[in-house]
């Protein structure tokens, strides 16, 4: 009979790991693997348009959708690129391996589509952005990596060009802009993430996907003053209302009526879920046009 004896040192195992991923001037090994998984890519997209991007898009345009068919949808030959991998430094306490990617797509996707009785297409399409990978949390037996999440810390730059009859479709390209802006926001822009779960027994994807923060940000408003006078009259001021946003994250303030200099003293916080690259955005608003 044979026998086997093991040890097991999971930080010594992750630092192995992530020496393997160093890899910031050979990603050759990832092209050939998207290359090789991109007809599955396109399989999936095909049935992510139907099953949850439909109803989303309902959700953010109405019953217009209704009109909307989708006759077909094809990624192409041309692949997404990684580039400028960056991997962390392993903090055994976050179990996991976090690494970094510079990822663009401008490809050959054509997407045909009828809008009522209208017929249009969607060509040169692209994208890009530096998203984050988080594997982990790191087991102690196959597979090894319980999960996989990712997500970008900013949203990432798109464009496409409407094709066909279009044109008749321009009045709608804000809200087809506007619904594209909000679903990259929902899905996969922090701290909103995409998750995979590979080792379904021990790891709960609710867990993956809303992590204890790492630690919070108190923000206080201490006072707006100069701010320029929007309303009309000779005796009125502007409606004031500061809005913070930091990716899914929103904070607006009550409304300071008639004012262009006023003491605020309003906290908030805001939850990290990682500790480096925070965007946080203010704005100053008149309640009554809405414009900074």
């Amino acid at each position: 009979m044979a026998t086997a004896s093991t040890t097991s040192d999971g930080g010594q195992g992750a630092r192995d790991l992530t020496a393997i991923l160093e890899l910031e001037h050979n990603t050759d090994w990832i092209s050939k693997l998207i290359d090789q998984v991109w007809p599955y890519v396109n399989l999936a997209l095909q049935d992510y348009v139907k099953t949850s991007l439909m109803p989303l898009l309902a959700d953010k345009l109405g019953t217009i959708v209704d009109q909307l068919t989708i006759d077909k949808i094809d990624l192409g030959e041309k692949v997404v690129k990684l580039d400028g991998i960056t991997v962390h430094p392993f903090r055994e306490a976050s179990e996991q391996i976090a690494l970094d990617a510079d990822v663009s797509y401008d490809g050959d996707l054509v997407l045909s589509a009828t809008f009522a009785t209208i017929p249009f297409g969607v060509a040169d399409v692209k994208f890009a952005g530096r998203i984050r990978f988080l594997l982990g949390p790191l087991l102690p037996r196959t597979p090894i990596v319980g999960g996989v999440t990712a997500f970008f810390l900013r949203a990432p730059t798109f464009g496409y060009t409407l094709t066909g009859e279009a044109q008749k479709l321009d009045q709608l390209k804000p809200q087809i802009n506007s619904a594209l802006d909000g679903l990259i926001q929902a899905n996969v822009v922090l701290p909103n993430r995409f998750v995979a779960v590979l080792d379904k027994e021990s790891v709960d994807e609710n867990v993956l996907k809303n992590p204890n923060p790492l630690a919070i940000l108190f923000v206080t408003l201490l006072r707006v003053s100069g701010l320029r006078n929007t309303d009309i009259g000779r005796n009125n001021k502007s409606d004031v209302v500061v809005k913070a946003t930091a990716g899914k994250f929103e904070f607006k303030t009550p409304t300071f009526q008639d004012v262009t200099d006023t003491d605020l003293n309003i906290r908030f916080d805001i939850p990290l879920n990682e500790n480096e690259d925070v965007f946080l955005k203010l704005q100053v608003l008149d309640e009554d046009i809405r414009a900074g």
